[in-house]
């Protein structure tokens, strides 16, 4: 099956995350997007290349035969590494990519190249521990001074921070997270909540790494209240967590072992396991200790 042009804008609008809304930014109204995605006005040359640049995908890419099964295909790529993600399986992500990254298809889209580039990235930094290698690649993926960034932008920032965390870099840390936590505050994305949840989580663990721990709580207390709102658990019982690491270093231990066994009983109801086993733990040490791991 042939796809319209209109189909192809908006699979691949999607494919990436991007909403409407910021698709028209700089281009045309949001309505003629919409209308051009359902096939009722045909854009004009200029129009179309512009959405290509936004798109990050050559104005081909629109003209070209078997999208459909290519869009199909690149999702399935997208699936098996988020999988991969969520188990920590670098290993597997190396593999992944290795392969990928040879496809000629893979090659000829942009953002499917950055997505790939993004995970090498990771790898470079979780099993080959070469983390200047890990950061400067993830520096080709992204323009931070950009005026708009994408869903796999927001991710890539995430990663950003994380590794500097990891390396003790707190300032610039705080830097790019802050730059993500911002802009999903104030621009359209598709997934808004999960982005903003995990943003929010990773930024609360370097403000209290920084000694903020107000800062702090009052993301993990957002981050609370969307999952409850939005009947979402994602990062619900890593909320509760880190709520209580504050407390505790604020010298509330009631208050924080209080909301570390509620971190436990959240991720027993997932199963969880090697979670709550970090969690008892850090809880057995603090009371043997006083400290926090």
């Amino acid at each position: 099956m042939i796809e319209s042009l209109g189909d192809r804008i908006k699979n691949l609008r999607k494919m990436i995350g991007m909403p409407q809304k910021a698709l028209c930014l700089g281009i045309c109204s949001q309505s003629e997007i919409s209308r051009i995605e359902n096939n009722k006005l045909i854009p004009s040359s200029y129009v179309i290349q512009q959405i290509s640049d936004k798109l990050n995908v050559s104005i081909e890419y629109f003209y070209e035969d078997n999208q459909t099964q290519r869009s199909d295909y690149f999702n399935d790529v997208k699936t098996q590494l988020a999988k991969a993600r969520r188990l920590r399986n670098y290993n597997e992500i190396r593999d992944i990519i290795q392969i990928e990254l040879k496809n000629p298809s893979i090659q000829k889209n942009i953002y499917m190249k950055k997505y790939l580039k993004w995970h090498e990235g990771i790898v470079l930094y979780m099993i080959n521990q070469d983390k200047k290698a890990a950061i400067d690649i993830l520096f080709t993926c992204i323009d931070i001074n950009a005026n708009y960034f994408s869903e796999l932008e927001i991710n890539i920032l995430n990663s950003l921070g994380i590794f500097y965390r990891n390396d003790c870099n707190l300032e610039d840390a705080t830097k790019y997270l802050e730059i993500a936590y911002d802009y999903i505050t104030t621009f359209p994305l598709a997934n808004k909540n999960r982005l903003r949840l995990k943003t929010s989580y990773n930024l609360s663990k370097v403000y209290t790494d920084s000694g903020l721990f107000d800062k702090s709580l009052v993301l993990c207390e957002r981050g609370i209240n969307i999952c409850k709102n939005t009947e979402d658990m994602y990062l619900f019982a890593e909320f509760h967590y880190q709520y209580g690491r504050n407390w505790i270093m604020k010298g509330n231990d009631i208050l924080g072992l209080e909301f570390w066994n509620k971190a436990k009983n959240i991720l027993s109801l997932v199963g969880k396991q090697p979670l709550i086993k970090i969690i008892e733990a850090d809880i057995e040490y603090y009371l043997k200790t006083k400290e926090v791991n």
